[in-house]
């Protein structure tokens, strides 16, 4: 079914319900003759790791392992901290990001559009993670920002692998959001209800298949899961939670923002994205204060 520019626009809008690059290459070698420092390093981070930092950079982030910093989040922050590119610095961060947790293949799109705001979002429809305006805002900004929005992206793959979810679930409830979306907006006022879900199913059409693909890839990669499993409760959790979701912008009330702070889907991707932050500030900061102290 042809659908004509105005509704086409519509529909991208609203199919949101549920609402990298080259590798660094200024890597330093550490000397063959590494230090007790190092090797006591060494103890606790695999080390390949050694390649990006140097003995002095080293020394200070140590500490941070014994305040909760993991290995895979050590490798991530020494390989993109000196990346100058915002951009490049976001993609390289999502690449390690999601080879580490086995999503590489399944990977989104990362775009960078320009809005009014600094914002994030996982939009589903096309498989995209965006991050507007990056240049104003710092790197601890832009990476608690990406975490979230692969925290979302995760969410949506475990509802794609559950048995009795996957696409077909995903879609019926998309295209019941979308109806009741189009029944209050001014471009289907003149359609009747039956026009309006044919204009819906021959977009939501347009995608479903190459859904399914995704479905098969991600099941193919990662497994099917269970209806019945833990894993499989949560994606259910999930499912109701994005039937449940709340939309907010900068005229919405409180009522509304406490039920869109409250949203499961919310609550994890803010605690990873908060998590990521503090962890990365921890990490710069420890380099900065130990150069600051350094004689010049």
């Amino acid at each position: 079914m042809k659908i004509d520019d105005r509704n086409k626009k519509f529909m991208i809008y609203t199919a949101t319900a549920g609402s990298f690059g080259v590798l660094y290459g200024g890597l330093r070698s550490v000397s063959k003759s590494v230090s007790k420092l190092e090797k006591e390093f060494m103890k606790n981070v695999k080390p390949e790791y050694f390649s990006y930092l140097n003995s002095d950079e080293l020394q200070s982030v140590q500490k941070l392992l014994n305040k909760g910093l993991s290995e895979k989040e050590l490798n991530m922050f020494s390989r993109i901290w000196k990346i100058p590119d915002k951009k490049q610095f976001a993609q390289e961060a999502m690449d390690i990001s999601l080879k580490e947790t086995g999503y590489e293949h399944l990977k989104p799109d990362l775009t960078f559009e320009t809005t009014r705001d600094f914002s994030g979002g996982w939009r589903w429809t096309d498989f995209n993670i965006n991050i507007s305006d990056i240049d104003d805002v710092s790197k601890v900004k832009i990476l608690s920002t990406l975490k979230h929005e692969i925290e979302h992206f995760k969410q949506f793959v475990t509802m794609l692998r559950t048995e009795g979810i996957g696409v077909d679930k995903i879609f019926e409830m998309e295209e019941e959001f979308m109806f009741n979306t189009a029944k209050k907006g001014k471009s289907f006022k003149d359609k009747t209800d039956e026009e309006i879900k044919n204009i819906i199913s021959g977009y939501l059409g347009q995608i479903k298949e190459i859904f399914s693909v995704r479905q098969e890839l991600a099941e193919l990669l990662l497994g099917k899961i269970s209806a019945d499993s833990p894993e499989g409760v949560k994606s259910r959790a999930y499912f109701d939670a994005t039937k449940n979701y709340v939309k907010i912008d900068r005229f919405s009330g409180f009522d509304e923002i406490k039920q869109y702070e409250e949203n499961l889907l919310e609550k994890e991707a803010f605690a990873a994205g908060d998590a990521c932050a503090e962890k990365y500030g921890d990490f710069i900061l420890a380099l900065a204060e130990d150069k600051k102290s350094k004689p010049h």
